[in-house]
């Protein structure tokens, strides 16, 4: 059994958010300053006790069962890059998360399995906005709760041993059920027009960020030569989608697919690596990050089809 906690007693205080323009002889004139007799308080207090419990159970000497749960905190924050409103704040979040799972190591190390299945649940979850209409570029407030359940899986597996040495087979994959549970007076951008839109209710929605499935899948190979090793990967990674706005559509990123390959030759006598390695060999379209706003949504794409040689040298 394991025990642990966490205590934790915050203020923040904002000490200065203006508005203004600077001016052709470098100075600066203040057109609104939020922080000086503003409507919202500009210091906020707050206090967490976060504990925590894990078991571990051994019911055979290569298998291990543990169960844990603990809570988890967020601070708060306040919104000072304003524009066109006061300052406002976004209160912290709490977490609660619980987890069973299983550790399975064979006796002679061919097969490495883990798995688990969990629950997370958020209470006061912070929610990114950006839009210059929602008071400046970026702004946090708070939805009621958002719940995630899931389970992952990940395994090695050494193929053939008594046939091959060294051709691994791993891989690992996860599914996720996220939805918020209580998110009554949301913001996000109307589907028609574009426009920035409060009150929304995304209340059942996917919780953004979170692909239902993902998986990913290497296979290995270990040629021993005289002057060092030899090492052949693929491997390939599986996103089902996702949305980056809680409302959805047209925010979201479509289901893709990765392929990546490397060749990697060590000289062990002088330490010296050679890897020749090229990733996204499909050429799949995909975004790193996207940003919705005012104006549609900012993208950033992920690297195309590329090709890299490596050199690595231990002195």
């Amino acid at each position: 059994m394991s025990l642990g906690a966490r205590y934790q007693q915050e203020s923040r205080h904002v000490l200065q958010s203006s508005f203004g323009l600077t001016n052709g002889d470098g100075s600066y004139t203040t057109a609104i300053d939020w922080a000086s007799g503003g409507a919202t308080p500009t210091t906020a207090d707050s206090t967490n006790f976060s504990p925590k419990i894990s078991f571990n159970f051994y019911p055979l000497d290569d298998t291990m069962v543990y169960v844990s749960a603990q809570k988890a905190y967020k601070s708060g924050t306040f919104n000072t890059f304003n524009i066109n409103s006061d300052i406002d704040y976004a209160g912290p979040e709490d977490v609660t998360a619980c987890e069973l799972g299983l550790k399975y190591t064979s006796s002679g190390g061919n097969l490495r399995v883990n798995t688990a299945i969990f629950e997370t649940t958020v209470d006061d979850i912070q929610v990114q906005v950006v839009s210059l209409l929602a008071g400046g570029t970026v702004r946090l407030e708070n939805a009621g709760s958002a719940r995630i359940r899931g389970a992952e899986v990940d395994a090695t597996i050494m193929l053939f041993p008594a046939l091959l040495d060294d051709l691994i087979l791993a891989f690992g994959g996860a599914y996720l059920d996220g939805v918020y549970t209580d998110y009554k007076d949301g913001t996000g951008f109307n589907e028609s027009t574009g426009l920035y839109e409060e009150g929304q209710d995304f209340t059942g929605k996917p919780v953004v960020r979170t692909p239902e499935f993902s998986g990913t899948v290497a296979l290995s190979k270990m040629f021993n030569t005289e002057a060092g090793p030899l090492e052949l990967t693929v491997d390939g990674y599986y996103n089902s989608g996702y949305s980056y706005l809680a409302q959805g559509d047209p925010f979201k990123e479509a289901e893709y697919y990765l392929v990546n390959a490397r060749i990697s030759y060590l000289l062990e006598d002088i330490d010296l690596r050679f890897t020749l390695s090229g990733k996204n060999l499909a050429d799949t379209i995909h975004a790193y990050s996207q940003f919705p706003n005012d104006f549609g949504r900012l993208e950033a794409l992920a690297p195309p089809k590329s090709y890299s040689v490596s050199v690595a040298w231990e002195m």
